[in-house]
């Protein structure tokens, strides 16, 4: 990627530390959305990051997002109303096998937001990981469905089992 600012035609080519500060403190407006799309290209993931923590991106800027590698990139998405309703089960699975732990804390607490996808799959998925912390989160959101928090009220970890049934009791 080649970047340059040009003001009354004198132009200069910027780095990624400059580049970094403009895709921070470019303003979150429709207007913009050809120009995320841009920088959500960039071979910086700090770059994509901003981007990814934009609201207004277009629907093309948040499908290509959701392929990146990076955890903080996608942790950056999680919260984006035009991410959840675009985004699929493979989609949620790329995040599933990418995201970090504490990220995926995170996607929990999102998932019942994204409109297109088999949230049950995905929750059997997460469990399937065999992770205390994972199984706590799920087990402690009220919006999970019944049939997932009777399971994680049977969990053998107490502060599972015991948030999953305070989860159902709500």
């Amino acid at each position: 990627m080649i970047s340059k600012l040009i003001i009354n035609d004198v132009e200069m080519n910027i780095g990624v530390k400059f580049l970094e500060d403009i895709a921070s403190s470019i303003p979150d407006t429709e207007s913009n959305q050809v120009i995320f799309n841009e920088l959500a290209k960039s071979k910086s993931a700090s770059v994509r990051g901003y981007i990814a923590y934009k609201d207004k991106l277009s629907e093309e800027t948040a499908k290509l997002l959701l392929t990146d590698k990076d955890s903080e990139v996608l942790s950056n998405l999680l919260r984006n109303d035009v991410v959840q309703s675009v985004a699929t089960d493979e989609d949620i699975e790329h995040m599933i096998n990418t995201l970090t732990e504490e990220y995926l804390v995170n996607l929990i607490g999102y998932l019942d937001d994204y409109r297109n996808i088999d949230l049950d799959l995905h929750l059997e998925n997460l469990l399937s990981l065999n992770s205390p912390v994972i199984n706590y989160a799920i087990a402690d959101n009220r919006n999970m469905p019944n049939k997932i928090l009777r399971k994680l009220s049977k969990n053998e970890d107490p502060d599972v089992s015991n948030t999953a049934k305070e989860s159902l009791d709500y």
